[in-house]
């Protein structure tokens, strides 16, 4: 875990959910996933809440059975259990392969696991120009493979979140 990424309770619209996220993060969630198709590899549920509150739609992909029942016991409170698709692969990368290109609006991603760079050059085909990749728990090797991936541009931050829009295909 990186610094400054404690676990902390979180309220939304009077419930609380457990996050890593700062309250920063998740409005930059809920702010860049504003009318868009979203998918997100391996939220935490607060995440998951945050982007469906402003989303189009949703797709949560997690293969955590228990993360997976956490995130729709929130999206049943929240009311918006219509709103998002969970999937539940035994891979994530395997879903990421097999998904459907430039179909996204933004890509959410967690880059404190230790295939983070991985995914963010699996998740960049995934997202339509003009888009967004969003990058939780953002370190300097996460930068490089967005580099590396080519067609992203850095374009803002909050707190441990980067942002890179998505140029050219």
């Amino acid at each position: 875990m990186l610094p400054g990424m404690a676990t902390r309770r979180a309220q939304i619209g009077g419930a609380a959910l457990t996050t890593r996220l700062t309250e920063g993060e998740g409005q930059w969630l809920a702010d860049h996933a504003a009318a868009r198709d979203v998918v997100e590899l391996d939220g935490d549920g607060y995440s998951t809440v945050m982007m469906a509150l402003t989303a189009s739609h949703v797709t949560s992909v997690t293969s955590s059975p228990l993360r997976s029942a956490d995130i729709g016991r929130a999206l049943v409170a929240y009311g918006l259990y219509g709103k998002v698709t969970p999937e539940h692969p035994t891979s994530v990368r395997a879903w990421c392969a097999a998904a459907v290109p430039r179909h996204y609006g933004l890509v959410y991603l967690d880059a404190t696991t230790p295939h983070a760079a991985e995914l963010l050059a699996l998740a960049r085909p995934l997202v339509y120009t003009g888009g967004f990749v969003l990058v939780r728990g953002f370190r300097a090797d996460a930068m490089r493979a967005a580099a590396a991936a080519g067609g992203m541009v850095p374009f803002a931050g909050v707190d441990s979140m980067a942002v890179f829009e998505v140029r050219g295909t």
